[in-house]
């Protein structure tokens, strides 16, 4: 067997050494966090602070909108690659969602009335259930919808009805009607409520397989909304700012582990659509 040259042996341990080093710098930056701020998604995020919103909001609803389908937006990708989703500008804000026929089985949140540039909105041929939100409310420059071949079920929300272009009498939904004062000890059926004592008013909807039970508000700063689930007996708070664009979240939670996890998903989406008005 014929000897390698020293020099040889010296080229390949170097190789080796460089080939480490670009492992664990790669395994480094897998660590880190990458999100719409980063500058993947969202190009130059710093003087696009409303797409990099409008990134975050999409993310936050893919889950749910999604179900078992697969709509790959990922904030290590390029929003402009993102399935079904239209940008214009300036200011640089997502504009359109054309989804139809995407497979999709899952429901809306009330995160999607956030997307307040918004002028079309595509969700037709998908198995998407529950109630639409009634923080659409918010979409008040939308001109076109579809919503052919879901399954949605409630009421229609009159910010949709009211769209230049629409097929919403394709879902056989009803246009909703104004919704009740929340009282209390009122028990609280799937549906829209409004609160309005003191503080800022807001709406929040009560999603189908809930049915709570409102038990106190303490106001001040901050709104501190007690709902009880009576056929369980969990209880949550749900704190909200009367402050600025305000904030909601989940306070506090009690009940048994059995009923825990379900209770809270259910609770999430009520957080998610409650909107100031």
């Amino acid at each position: 067997m014929t000897a390698r040259a020293p020099r040889f042996d010296f080229f390949i341990a170097i190789g080796l050494v460089l080939g480490l080093l670009v492992v664990a710098r790669m395994t480094d930056w897998e660590q880190k966090v990458i999100t719409c701020s980063s500058g993947f998604a969202v190009t130059n995020p710093s003087k696009s602070t409303e797409l990099v919103a409008d990134c975050e909001t999409l993310l936050s609803i893919r889950d749910d909108l999604q179900g078992s389908g697969d709509l790959h937006w990922a904030a290590n990708t390029p929003m402009a690659d993102w399935a079904g989703v239209t940008i214009a500008g300036p200011p640089q804000r997502v504009t359109g969602l054309n989804l139809s026929g995407m497979g999709l089985d899952g429901y809306l949140t009330g995160l999607l009335g956030d997307l307040t540039g918004l002028t079309t909105l595509d969700l037709s041929a998908n198995h998407l259930t529950g109630r639409l939100p009634s923080k659409l409310a918010r979409l008040t420059r939308l001109r076109n919808v579809s919503l052919a071949g879901t399954s949605f079920v409630g009421c229609m929300p009159p910010v949709l009805v009211a769209t230049a272009t629409n097929d919403v009498t394709a879902t056989g939904l009803h246009e909703c009607d104004r919704p009740p004062l929340m009282s209390y000890d009122t028990v609280l059926t799937p549906g829209t409520y409004r609160v309005t004592k003191e503080g800022r008013p807001f709406m929040f909807d009560v999603p189908e397989g809930l049915t709570l039970q409102y038990r106190a508000t303490i106001l001040s700063r901050y709104t501190y909304m007690s709902l009880e689930d009576p056929a369980t007996g969990a209880q949550v708070w749900i704190q909200v700012s009367n402050e600025g664009s305000g904030g909601y979240q989940l306070y506090s939670f009690e009940g048994n582990n059995a009923t825990r996890q379900w209770v809270i998903d259910l609770l999430e989406q009520v957080i998610k659509s409650t909107w100031f008005y």
